[in-house]
């Protein structure tokens, strides 16, 4: 969980592949990093030291494999340590248009999965590869194949059609009840 500290981007801005969309509040996770490597350095001096001993047989075995296994340890802490420092940069996954921007310089965010609120922080959309879902009537939807050319013609832009190709079929039709006595079978292609 963090705040979100700079947000350089806009809804409706052109992102290209790991660019920055947004950097949490980093001073935590840099101090912590910080930390995790003095203790690297140390256990690795003090490894050194101990390692030096056990060549001439001044140390028992003992000691010599606690002292690598703190300085192991040490190292798989800095290593987590700057791996999340490194995730307080959120960076661009595609190429893409951000399409939805859900938060804003100083908000938290937390970690979770796409089911819980607060977890979409942008969406990014390539908008050169668009798909349409319509739904075709029971009657008309045995004229459709995989595959077959379409053009889509969109209410908001009634002068404008868009070229396109069928890529699926539902096997399951879908019923929409228009009242008591009346519905409407279709099928999402």
């Amino acid at each position: 969980m963090g705040t979100v500290d700079q947000l350089p981007v806009k809804e409706g801005e052109w992102v290209n592949e790991g660019e920055t969309l947004l950097v949490l509040d980093r001073k935590s996770y840099e101090a912590n990093m910080l930390l995790a490597k003095s203790r690297l350095e140390q256990a690795q001096l003090a490894f050194a030291r101990v390692e030096s001993l056990n060549a001439s047989k001044l140390v028992s075995a003992q000691d010599f494999e606690a002292s690598r296994a703190a300085y192991e340890m040490a190292k798989a802490e800095y290593d987590q340590a700057a791996d999340e420092y490194d995730k307080t940069v959120i960076r661009a996954p595609i190429s893409g248009t951000v399409a939805q921007l859900d938060i804003e310089a100083g908000e938290a965010v937390m970690i979770g999965t796409m089911n819980y609120t607060g977890t979409v922080l942008a969406v990014l959309a390539d908008l050169s590869h668009m798909q349409a879902l319509i739904d075709v009537d029971e009657a008309d939807v045995v004229s459709v194949a995989i595959g077959q050319p379409a053009t889509i013609y969109v209410d908001a832009l009634p002068d404008t059609s868009f070229a396109g190709h069928v890529t699926n079929i539902a096997y399951m039709p879908t019923q929409n009840v228009l009242n008591a006595t009346q519905q409407t079978t279709t099928f999402e292609v």
